[in-house]
């Protein structure tokens, strides 16, 4: 019993170098996300939101309205949503 304890401790402290490793390995190349508030400019590409009213999907080609500087369509931030895939 001692011997399959110590193994496990082992395999536990291994996998978690390992772990460590590959996350310090994946952060290398992140940077810092830029902080968003409302009423901030940003460009804004609608190339992969789905518009959704009700239960229809509505074309993805009605964007928000945007605001036009320097000749190219700017959107303004009214709202931060949680970006991550679910």
């Amino acid at each position: 019993m001692r011997r399959s304890e110590e193994v496990w401790e082992q395999t536990h402290q291994r996998i978690k170098s390992v772990l460590r490793r590959h996350k310090r390995f994946a952060d290398r190349r992140r940077t810092e996300a830029p902080s968003y508030a409302p009423g901030d400019r940003v460009w804004l590409s609608t190339r992969d939101f789905r518009f959704v009213e009700g239960n229809e999907v509505l074309p993805a080609t009605i964007p928000p309205s945007p605001f036009i500087v320097e000749g190219e369509p700017v959107y303004a931030v009214r709202r931060l949503l949680d970006s991550r895939r679910r």
